[in-house]
């Protein structure tokens, strides 16, 4: 469906990915498609759009920080969440330095899980809903001016050089 948005699974153990799935498969709105590895999420990434990542930390060919800072440089606008069984307050602040929309700690709950994957398909919703009325009103992807990009009606972010976000 075109008007889905596209969320991509990344976690080296299967019945984790199978879980997350069975979690968000009556989420409508939500196209999942599961990665096993980096390298499979690199592969899926080269054949459609993800607007959202949901991630694991710690993977045996690129942990989970390495794979977000990754995305970041490939698409600043891709919301990557991260989870993790080994979550510590250093893993977390990093995540978010590095650009993480949010972190979940393993195991979470279905509750857990289905909100922050909510947050940030409101967040792409708005987004997508900015844009289609900047495009009408100025052509352009929602930008006030420099770096700073209207979110809905009266919400704003300012992305600085660092990657940090206001």
């Amino acid at each position: 469906m075109e008007n889905q948005i596209s969320l991509l699974v990344v976690d080296d153990e299967q019945i984790v990915l199978d879980s997350i799935a069975k979690h968000l498969r009556h989420e409508k709105d939500l196209s999942l498609t599961k990665a096993l590895s980096v390298e499979e999420a690199l592969g899926v990434m080269d054949e459609k759009k993800v607007q959202i990542i949901l991630t694991d930390l710690m993977m045996p060919d690129i942990d989970g920080l390495e794979f977000l800072s990754m995305m970041m440089k490939k698409d600043e606008d891709i919301l990557v969440i991260m989870i993790t069984g080994y979550a510590t307050i250093n893993t977390a602040l990093q995540a978010m330095q590095l650009g993480a929309f949010d972190y979940l700690s393993k195991p979470f709950t279905r509750d857990e899980l289905k909100k922050v994957v909510r947050r940030a398909a409101d967040l792409v919703n708005a987004s997508k809903k900015n844009k289609t009325e900047e495009e009408e009103k100025t052509g352009d992807y929602g930008k006030i001016s420099g770096n700073i990009k209207g979110i809905g009606e009266h919400s704003w972010l300012m992305r600085q050089e660092d990657g940090a976000v206001l």
